[in-house]
Order: C-alpha cells, then sequence, then structure tokens
C-alpha cells in the first residue's frame, strides 16, 4: 500500500537530511600543565649554550595538544626568531609551531609560540624543550623569564582542526572563519616588554581564562596564556572580536592565537527527525 504523505525517495531524503543536520559541539580541556608549578631547580636554568627542559605528561585520552612557550628578557640573549630555534618533542614525535612572534628587535629578546599536536600518543608520554639559547630560569636571575603551558584538548574536529592561527595587535583583533561558532575553544600566548594588565584581552563574553600570569623578578616583564571556550554571544555570524579589557602601558607584546574547531553534532530533533524517516522506510517496505 503506497503511503498518502512520502513516497519512498521523499521518506529517504528525509531520513538523511535527518541525520546530517548537525549543531555544533564544545571542545574539553581534559589537562593542563603550568611550569610554573614547579620549583627553580626542576627549570632549565644556566646551563650554558643551550638550555633544555624535560616533564612527564599525561594527555588523559586528548585528540589534540597545544603548547604555549613566552620568553621575555632584558639583556642581549639574541633569542631565535619566531621559536624556530626551540624544539619540542612529546613521546618523540614533534610537536609543531603553528603561530609565532618574536619582538622584531636585533636580539628578539622576547617572543611567543604555540606549538601544536595532533592525534597526540595515548596516556603519559615525556615532554622535551631544548633550546638555541641560554634562557635563565626566572627564579635565579631577574634579568630573563620564560614560562610554559600545555593544553589537552578532546573534540576537535580533525577533519578542519584550527580555524585561526593569528597575530592578535594592540587594539584588538576580529577574526573570519565560516566554521566559528560557539563551542571553538581559544588559546593565546603573550610575551610583553613592559607590565600588560591581565588578562589583557578578553572575547565579547569575557570568555578569556588564565593558565598562568607572570612577571619576571624585576617586575617590568610580563608572559601570560589565556584560554577559553567561545560562547554564543561571541561570535556573530563567521565572526568573533578580541577587545582590550587591560592596560597596556606600551605596545610591544606578542600575542599569538589559535582557534581549534569542534566536532559537529547533531541536534536532538535532528536525530528525531531522522529516526521517524528510517523508521517509515523500513514499515513502508
Amino acid at each position: 500500500m503506497k503511503s498518502k504523505l512520502l513516497s519512498l525517495p521523499a521518506l529517504a531524503v528525509t531520513a538523511l537530511l535527518g541525520l546530517a543536520l548537525p549543531t555544533q559541539g564544545q571542545i574539553s580541556l581534559v589537562n593542563t600543565f603550568d611550569s610554573g608549578n614547579l620549583t627553580s631547580t626542576n627549570n632549565a636554568g644556566n646551563t650554558g649554550t643551550n638550555d633544555s627542559f624535560s616533564t612527564t605528561y599525561d594527555n588523559m585520552g586528548a585528540n589534540y595538544m597545544a603548547v604555549v612557550l613566552t620568553v621575555v628578557s632584558v639583556n642581549n640573549l639574541n633569542l631565535p626568531s619566531n621559536g624556530t630555534g626551540v624544539s619540542v618533542t612529546f613521546a618523540g614525535t614533534p610537536v609543531t609551531i603553528a603561530s609565532a612572534f618574536d619582538s622584531g628587535y636585533s636580539n628578539n629578546s622576547f617572543w611567543s609560540a604555540i606549538y601544536l599536536l595532533e592525534s597526540p600518543a595515548a596516556g603519559s608520554g615525556t615532554f622535551d624543550f631544548n633550546f638555541n639559547a641560554n634562557i635563565t630560569d626566572p627564579a635565579d636571575d631577574a634579568t630573563s623569564s620564560w614560562r610554559l603551558g600545555i593544553f589537552s584538548l578532546d573534540g576537535v574536529d580533525l577533519s578542519n582542526p584550527v580555524l585561526v592561527t593569528d597575530l592578535m595587535s594592540t587594539g584588538g583583533e576580529t577574526y573570519s572563519d565560516p566554521a566559528l561558532s560557539a563551542g571553538d575553544f581559544f588559546i593565546q600566548g603573550q610575551a610583553a616588554f613592559n607590565t600588560i594588565g591581565a588578562p589583557n584581552y578578553q572575547t565579547p563574553e569575557d570568555s578569556a581564562q588564565l593558565l598562568y600570569d607572570a612577571q619576571s623578578v624585576n617586575g617590568t616583564r610580563t608572559y601570560q596564556a589565556e584560554f577559553g571556550t567561545l560562547v554564543a554571544g561571541d561570535v556573530v555570524g563567521d565572526s568573533v572580536l578580541f577587545d582590550p579589557k587591560g592596560t597596556t602601558t606600551r605596545g610591544s607584546a606578542r600575542r599569538p592565537t589559535v582557534i581549534f574547531n569542534a566536532i559537529p553534532e547533531p541536534t536532538s530533533a535532528a536525530l528525531l527527525f531522522g529516526a521517524v524517516g528510517l523508521l517509515a522506510l523500513r514499515r513502508r517496505r
């Protein structure tokens, strides 16, 4: 007996459309690490031309990891530009630079970089950092500072994981991408040659949080790692605006920004719509 409401092709389209109407999911922050939680004896110190730092870390099943490394200095360390002189590995796998900016000065005395690793090895592993410079522990020497943070993220859309890798300007920045939506996750690193308010930048809905916010021992250099989940009020159309919320005493900060794309999820209504369509198909047969 033929249906009076929908033909077989129409029911098939109904079922497929119902199952294919996704809504944005949300990325979960499942673990973090802050090098400032360690004592100075465990941090990289005055070891000569090339400093190194290692730590054991558990990614707790994350499908993406990010590292923020911020360095500020008042002496002429001649740090490699854009973080290229720092090699980062996790469980032997290279963690690659996504966004990095140096001071632009001849000695590159401060910079901030974000490194990314997709589909990291499961469970615990060793993070190794090797610096092509002498980067002094701020607890030992007031003339130089560095700090790093590690983020484990789950729910990143591996088919289109990173929507933005860009530099945030002093006056604020608008980022645009058709895939931007609430549930996406952002990370920012900041290294500043002069004191900067904390947090210096947040989204319109004040979504930003701080993994760390520190100053060099002499109090004139600032470094931060900020993060947060975009909420509905942050995204207008396909854009998100980051506004300055703090006080900048000098526009000499470097703020790389990365926004991660969440895995789309079917809505409850879409699932119900699809299920009804499939049930009608089955009954018709």
